[in-house]
Formats: C-alpha cells, structure tokens, sequence
C-alpha cells in the first residue's frame, strides 16, 4: 500500500469510472486500473463494484474510504509541515496595490515570487489608498502598496521610493505644452480626485490654506479610470504619478505637466495589517516586495524630469 494508491482510490470513489480518474489524476487509466488491482489483491477484497452508474464502492470500500481520507488528509498535513520545518514557504498571501501602480508592481512581484518562493500563492486587490487602510485594518488583506503624502510619522510602515506628482489634463488644454507648473497656478481649476478622506485631498487643502490657492474640486472619483476619463474629456484635470496615464500620454489622449513650488511627492509605503499576526508566508512576500522595490520605483519615474529625491530604504531582502 503506498498514498498514490490510495489517492487512486479516492478520485475513483469521487469521479465514478477509471477513464476520469485518470484524466484528473493525470495518469494513463491503464497504470490507474493496475495501481488499484494491486491494493485489492493485497487486501483480498474488492474495493468496487461496476453498475450501470459506473464504478461506486463496494460494502468492504464503504468501510474503509472513511480510514482512507482520514489517512490521506493526516499524510497532506505532514508534507505541509515538513515543507514549512524544511525553509520551503507556503500558503496563501492578499497583498493591495493602489490602481497607479498595479500595472507595475503586480507584475514585479509575480515575476519575483515565482522563482524566490513558488510554493506561496498570491491574490492582489486593487483599489485607493483609503480603501486599502480599511481592508488592512478589517485583516481582509495582509499587506498593500499604498501613496502617503506630506510628513509621514514614523510608524510600522516600510518606506519604498517616492514618485513626482502631475497635473494630467487634455492635449488641448492651454497648459498641455507646458513642462511644469507652480502649485499656485491651480487656482480653482475644476479638478477630480479622490474623496475627501484621501491623503491628497487632505495635502491639497492644507496647501492652499497656506498659500492663498482655491482648491476646486469639480468631482470626486474612487476609480482611476474614471479620473483619467474625465481628464481626457476635458471637464477637469486630475492629479496622479506618471506611471498611471504612461499609455494615454504616449496616445495623445492625455497630456502631463509637472507641478512644482511646492512639488507633491507620493512617498510609496509598504503597509501591513494589524488585524493578525503574520503568516511566514506573508513574512516572506514583504521582505521580497522590500528587495524588488528600487526596480518598480524606478520604473514608475519613467517621465522626462523624473527623479527619486530620496534613498530607497527595506532593499535588503
């Protein structure tokens, strides 16, 4: 008796016929038919019957299947554990990725752990930074890439890099042509941004406080697509990195310009739950995002002009 026999076994209970236990199984259904006359010689009795519904259990393979699983799902636990006690991750692991950088991070980090740890499986979710922080909080995910802005307190969270904010308007807007522009020029020009809850709205408010400018916001959206389809409609312009309207500008849908004195630097986080503690699995994906983040940082600085002011901090892995 050996666990791919009694695997054999198994799928044949749950399928019904030797021809789709084998397909599942990925065998030849003459090496499952023979595998199977091997365990019934062995134990002397047969472990089905044929019917007109095909192969179901006989009285002596309804009283051992119960054994069986039970014996299958106890050899399962020990290969997990004896994979985890070995240094092989597994496990599943939810990581956020706000819309602006998805395109470039969820990639990176595919790519990544496929060769670093391939036993871990991935799941991304995609959305603004405040919906991440609620995700994070309620533990529905374990850890997102998320925008901070302004002075960021130290806490928990893993700085990654820094991208250079624009204002990202219509190619025929009269400062399309432009290379950059002075926060103050955004005197209540009719913008469309996330909520008030956002870290931008909150740094845009306090800006104009300070420096006299009409923060006008003409719309608020929580979808990137839609802030990009009303900047390309021309009803109002929006603000976003560079890596998020790479493709529209390249197109000539949307046009990009700098905003300087003051410039709004989006300092990218890594951010992690506090809802539970963390799987090694997670532990794993964190340090990897940590080490791969100089690469997706700088790929998200693409635009003419474009610099990480600050060093890339957590690269080690």
């Amino acid at each position: 008796m050996n666990v791919k026999q009694l695997e054999i076994v198994t799928q044949i209970a749950k399928s019904g016929s030797l021809s789709r236990a084998s397909m599942v199984l990925g065998l030849a259904q003459s090496i499952v038919s023979r595998q199977l006359s091997h365990l019934e010689q062995e134990w002397g009795e047969r472990l089905f019957e044929r019917t007109g519904r095909g192969m179901v259990l006989s009285d002596f393979g309804q009283l051992v299947f119960p054994q069986i699983e039970a014996f299958l799902h106890g050899a399962h636990q020990l290969e997990d554990a004896v994979k985890a006690a070995s240094g092989v991750p597994t496990g599943s692991v939810k990581i956020g990725v706000v819309p602006s950088l998805a395109d470039i991070v969820v990639p990176s980090v595919i790519a990544d752990m496929k060769i670093a740890a391939p036993g871990i499986k991935l799941s991304f979710v995609e959305g603004l930074s405040v919906h991440l922080d609620d995700l994070l909080a309620a533990g529905r995910i374990d850890m997102a890439v998320v925008n901070r802005y302004g002075v960021v307190e130290p806490s928990s969270e893993d700085f990654l890099g820094e991208v250079t904010t624009y204002l990202v308007c219509s190619p025929k807007h009269k400062f399309a042509k432009r290379r950059s522009l002075a926060f103050e020029e955004l005197d209540n020009l009719p913008l469309v941004i996330p909520s008030a809850t956002s870290g931008l709205k909150k740094l845009l408010d306090q800006l104009g406080r300070t420096m006299g400018v009409r923060v006008n916001v003409h719309m608020e959206a929580e979808s990137l697509s839609v802030m990009k389809r009303v900047a390309t409609s021309g009803e109002a312009m929006t603000l976003l990195p560079y890596s998020a309207v790479i493709d529209e500008v390249k197109s000539g849908q949307l046009a990009v310009v700098k905003i300087t004195e003051p410039e709004i630097p989006r300092k990218l986080m890594l951010a992690s739950t506090q809802h539970h503690g963390m799987s090694r699995a997670a532990r794993v994906v964190m340090s990897r995002i940590r080490y791969i983040s100089p690469s997706f940082v700088q790929r998200a600085c693409q635009c003419e002009g474009t610099s990480i002011d600050q060093p890339i901090e957590g690269t080690s892995a």
